[in-house]
């Protein structure tokens, strides 16, 4: 049984940040949005576990066993102001002995992200808008193919922040990392190798990087950020994008440094298409084609970790109810899945055989005023940004024995909790997002 729907326009907001006086195109089951950290399981992941699976790389197998001794080698050092450093000597040494399991983890001892692409900063104390280049790890912003060689280099070059095994940090560079080790392993590149082993076999047709190059229109991909990656025009760098975003990645990194092909970001594809992949994450494969094996199914859906349970190889679990608010309060502690930062999700519940795939556009609104570099967007209030409600009032209706006086209970909760967001955050302006927000939730519950 499959359920698909779709609701809203392509693009509502114009870059002046104003509500658009003629209506675009609807959205439709065929629009394909931009994936964001998705692209991390459905690109990277994917990949990975195929190639564990033809025994073509190991889980243990050390990173510069794959990337050479320059990965270690080319370290420099960087002082921090608000981190721990540590030795240069130490640092290399402890990239020498990061395994590909460790980079899955995100335990290998990286921050969350390197602004590779940004000209106009200090990465030592995390400093924007400096007017003038300290970041010594800048690859370039023209999204080329050899700025995008130029990040491979500066990622050998990029420090650790820890000793690796001894916290979790969900890392972007974790998974660009991953992107180079399955295009060294493969001897493609990442688009190119998904595409060959996975996409055509599948005969998907609404997933793809860069699709604005590979047969799509502007019209068909849900638009993102509505000043481009400039935070509401306060953020200023080499390059930068200021108008909407809408068929090109919104990711920086990916955009600007990686030539829209990372594994960390870059994807684009239909709800359809994801559900297709994500069930191979069941059985391996669909009959005809098989991808992974059990096995290794096995490992890349249970905890490997032994700081968290939260994590599986890449996949995010449920575990002991430790990731509510991404997979709701009523599935299985063997339930796994992702999001992205564009506002999509990817569940998966094995207990039922069963796929969510939910794809939103939320940045595609105003950015908060006084927390853009936050990354505050006026969309994060709205009930339908958080993903874990989505699972929890889809596994509640399956179940069958909900009662009416518990549907308006649930929903009760949201919109008291809605409320109080309003009345500390938006006072009485009852014309702010907050309070919209919780009206929204209201009139849901009246309905009841």
């Amino acid at each position: 049984m499959a359920y698909k729907n779709s609701w809203g326009n392509i693009q509502t907001y114009g870059a002046d940040g104003l509500l658009l006086e003629k209506e675009t195109p609807k959205v439709t089951n065929e629009t394909i949005y931009d994936l964001a950290s998705l692209s991390k399981m459905f690109g990277t992941n994917l990949a990975i576990q195929y190639l564990v699976s033809q025994g073509l790389l190991s889980l243990d197998t050390k990173i510069i066993e794959i990337l050479g001794d320059e990965f270690a080698d080319k370290t420099i050092s960087v002082n921090f102001k608000f981190r721990k450093n540590h030795q240069l000597s130490q640092i290399k040494e402890w990239k020498r002995n990061i395994t590909v399991k460790d980079v899955l983890n995100h335990t290998a001892g990286f921050p969350s992200a390197y602004p590779y692409f940004n000209d106009n900063c200090d990465i030592s104390n995390g400093a924007l808008n400096t007017s003038s280049n300290k970041n010594p790890l800048f690859s370039g912003f023209d999204s080329s193919e050899a700025t995008r060689n130029n990040t491979f280099t500066q990622l050998c070059r990029s420090p650790l922040v820890y000793e690796p095994g001894t916290k979790v940090t969900y890392s972007d560079i974790d998974f660009i990392l991953l992107g180079f080790i399955v295009e060294k392993v493969s001897g493609r590149r990442l688009d190119d190798f998904m595409k060959s082993n996975f996409y055509q076999p599948l005969d998907l047709k609404h997933i793809c990087y860069k699709p604005l190059e590979n047969g799509f229109s502007k019209n068909d991909c849900a638009a993102t950020d509505i000043a481009g990656n400039s935070y509401s025009h306060l953020l200023k760098h080499g390059g930068i994008r200021t108008d909407v975003i809408q068929g090109n990645v919104h990711d920086q990194n990916s955009y600007y440094a990686m030539a829209e092909v990372s594994g960390h970001a870059g994807l684009f594809a239909n709800a359809t298409d994801l559900s297709r992949l994500a069930f191979l994450m069941f059985a391996g494969g669909n009959g005809t084609h098989h991808f992974f094996d059990q096995n290794v199914l096995d490992a890349f859906t249970s905890s490997q970790n032994p700081l968290t349970s939260d994590y599986a190889l890449g996949w995010w679990r449920q575990a002991q109810n430790q990731t509510m608010r991404h997979f709701g309060s009523v599935c299985s502690s063997r339930s796994f899945g992702h999001s992205g930062f564009t506002g999509t999700v990817v569940f998966v519940e094995p207990e039922q055989n069963l796929v969510i795939i939910y794809l939103t556009n939320k940045i595609h609104t105003p950015m908060v005023k006084g927390s853009e570099f936050m990354n505050q967007y006026v969309g994060n209030f709205y009930q339908s940004s958080n993903a874990g409600f989505i699972p929890q009032i889809i596994l509640m209706s399956l179940n069958g024995n909900t009662s009416k006086s518990q549907w308006k209970s649930f929903v009760h909760d949201m919109s008291q909790s809605a409320r109080r967001k309003a009345e500390s955050e938006a006072a009485n302006d009852k014309n702010d997002f907050r309070w919209k927000a919780y009206y929204s939730l209201k009139n849901v519950e009246n309905d009841l």
